[in-house]
């Protein structure tokens, strides 16, 4: 009687490692295929539509009518300086995702920022 109340006990234990081993590994995995997303702040499909409305974008738009028409408000973007150049024309880049960012020049002599100029590239 003893015997097999220890070889419950042992089977039990061993499904339990089992179980462990199986839900790691399928963590993992899932982890593996999200983490190369993670520098990126939109998935996929919202940055082929945003790279697609950059051609709705006009010179002269304020930052949250950039963003919005893009379909990218509330993602935490912002006009920012991206290289160097003219204060009338700051250069900044965005990589939504690979192969696809955005390049804006912004006219930061105006309150608020406005755009000068928006153009969708495949690299930066």
């Amino acid at each position: 009687m003893q015997k097999v109340q220890i070889r419950t006990k042992v089977v039990t234990y061993a499904r339990g490692i089992f179980i462990g081993v199986v839900v790691t590994m399928f963590l993992y995995m899932i982890l593996f295929s999200i983490l190369p997303t993670l520098p990126y702040r939109v998935p996929p499909y919202v940055a082929a539509r945003a790279t697609e409305r950059v051609s709705l974008l006009r010179p002269g738009m304020t930052e949250q009518q950039v963003w919005s028409t893009l379909g990218l408000s509330g993602r935490g973007f912002k006009a920012h300086i991206g290289g160097s150049g003219s204060p009338a024309a700051f250069p900044a880049n965005y990589a939504l995702w690979p192969g696809h960012v955005l390049h804006m020049r912004w006219n930061y002599k105006t309150k608020p920022a406005t755009l000068v100029d928006a153009e969708a590239r495949e690299h930066l």
